[in-house]
């Protein structure tokens, strides 16, 4: 695979918001017999610090959800619900670098 410009960034920050966000999650669905989304849910709230995290990435998936939206329609790139799909069940740190990894490459082409 041939990558351009920040396409190799992009596709490393990729592949560590998958490992690291599912190596928790892993753990957390071991711990707790199964995924349970109000347990998950009560974890991000469990302290002011995680709280302050939790809040901090909602924020930002919220405005990355506009602007991608925003951007997908501009450059005419199809699939934009994937991406969401992909941010919200897998990890927004998967997801996000996703959207400028597959920009970059639609960007290349263009």
């Amino acid at each position: 695979m041939q990558f351009v410009g920040n396409q190799k960034i992009y596709f490393i920050l990729m592949l560590l918001g998958l490992i690291l966000t599912w190596s928790f999650n892993l753990l957390f669905i071991h711990q707790t017999g199964g995924f349970n989304i109000g347990l998950f849910l009560a974890g991000v709230y469990d302290n002011y610090a995680s709280s302050s995290i939790g809040n901090d990435v909602i924020i930002a998936y919220l405005a990355f959800l506009v602007w991608s939206y925003g951007e997908s329609k501009r450059l005419n790139m199809p699939f934009w619900w994937l991406i969401v799909i992909v941010s919200t069940l897998g990890a927004f740190a998967f997801g996000f670098p996703l959207f400028l990894f597959l920009r970059e490459k639609y960007l290349e082409k263009a």
